[in-house]
């Protein structure tokens, strides 16, 4: 009994360790660029990281940024062609349910991480405060294209979509942690901003998360799939600055960890429960007003009573709305019954999915192209002081 609590401080130790590192690679870019540039060329330069469809390649590149774009590209040892191209074969195969939980599950899981929560609200990539939802959208579909991109099939070639998207990531988040950190961040309260042990939770959650979501609509999936398509997140974990010791080998010991993470940092927030009213009232912009009532009973489904009410997510006992959401998931699990039994639908799906999300995405992202600009990070990260500075 004693061997055992000892265990779980350690692990505990462990993870509370990890929320005051960062990425010094990214970090010690961004500081030297803040040294030499005004700021004024620092939102530009996050203008650029934030533009899904900007590459700028090594050629055009100074020394410093060339040499950061050589070092963070590099692939891990072990990163394994043949089950990253299982693992992207089965994204596009379940691309779109594979987005319902995101939305659904595995963003609100992150939601329902009170400290965590606070990054991203602060900033405001997210919302706008305001009730105007196309920041909300626009950085939706940002992650929705960096998804794509990273499970593209040639993603992680030389130049690869999945290699630039997780550099440039990487480089935002440390431009992120270097704005917070310069205008009164509560270290000591919350952590490093974006620090390793969010890090980590994170890209468990696009994970382990979705694949746990994914097996509760009834999509049937081999321990073979779970580890290519967990293999692809464990990359991207690397690429975008995850330590090694914070990235588990098997999907298992991932699963392990991400809910040692949840568990360690779940408690409810307003900043969590805002989030995930922004998620629900997107979703229900698909919806005709008859079937308002699916995502919140969906992510309720998914995310369970105890996270669903840290982040106010409620289920209704409406029994014709329960009815109608009961019919919805067989729906789901027939067009799953439909993929693995019929090979015309199981390479249709393949097909069409990445090009109809990408289709989507871009449209979208056209949509709100004003909705997200380096002066709103400014004006957003403003806001910052007021809420975690010394005066605060």
């Amino acid at each position: 009994m004693v061997a055992s609590t000892s265990s779980q401080t350690s692990h505990e130790d462990f993870l509370e360790a990890a929320r005051y590192r960062a990425d010094p690679l990214a970090d010690r870019f961004v500081k030297d660029l803040a040294e030499t540039k005004e700021q004024k060329e620092l939102y530009m330069i996050m203008g650029v990281l934030l533009n899904e469809y900007i590459w700028i390649g090594s050629e055009k590149l100074d020394p410093k940024a060339e040499k950061l774009l050589i070092e963070a590209s590099k692939l891990p040892p072990w990163y394994d062609e043949k089950l990253a191209a299982k693992g992207s074969e089965f994204f596009a195969i379940h691309g779109f349910e594979i987005s319902m939980i995101l939305l659904m599950k595995a963003l609100p899981a992150t939601y329902c991480c009170a400290k965590g929560a606070q990054v991203v609200y602060s900033t405001g990539r997210l919302t706008d405060h305001s009730g105007n939802m196309k920041p909300f959208t626009r950085r939706l579909m940002q992650t929705s294209k960096f998804i794509l991109n990273v499970m593209a099939p040639d993603g992680y070639e030389k130049d690869g979509s999945g290699i630039r998207s997780a550099v440039k990531v990487r480089t935002l988040h440390a431009f992120v942690r270097h704005f917070l950190n310069d205008n009164g961040w509560d270290a000591e309260k919350y952590g490093v901003p974006i620090n390793q042990e969010d890090y980590a939770g994170t890209m468990l959650s696009f994970s382990v998360f979705v694949i746990e979501g994914l097996e509760t609509i009834g999509v049937k999936i081999s321990q073979e799939e779970k580890e290519a398509y967990y293999h692809i997140w464990r990359t991207v974990a690397y690429l975008v600055g995850v330590e090694e010791e914070m990235i588990p080998t098997t999907y298992d010991e991932g699963a392990k960890l991400g809910h040692a993470i949840l568990d360690d940092q779940k408690a409810s927030s307003q900043e969590g429960i805002e989030l995930t009213k922004a998620s629900i009232e997107f979703c229900e912009e698909f919806m005709p007003w008859i079937l308002r009532y699916l995502p919140e009973n969906m992510m309720y489904h998914l995310l369970g009573p105890e996270l669903a009410a840290m982040v106010n997510v409620k289920h209704s006992s409406n029994i014709f709305v329960r009815a109608a959401f009961t019919i919805t998931k067989w729906i789901i699990k027939l067009y799953e019954r439909l993929k693995t039994r019929w090979t015309i639908v199981y390479r249709w799906a393949k097909w069409i999915n990445p090009k109809l999300l990408d289709k989507l995405i871009h449209k979208f992202l056209e949509q709100t192209r004003h909705a997200f600009s380096p002066g709103i990070v400014r004006e957003e990260i403003s806001k910052i002081e007021k809420v975690h500075g010394n005066g605060g």
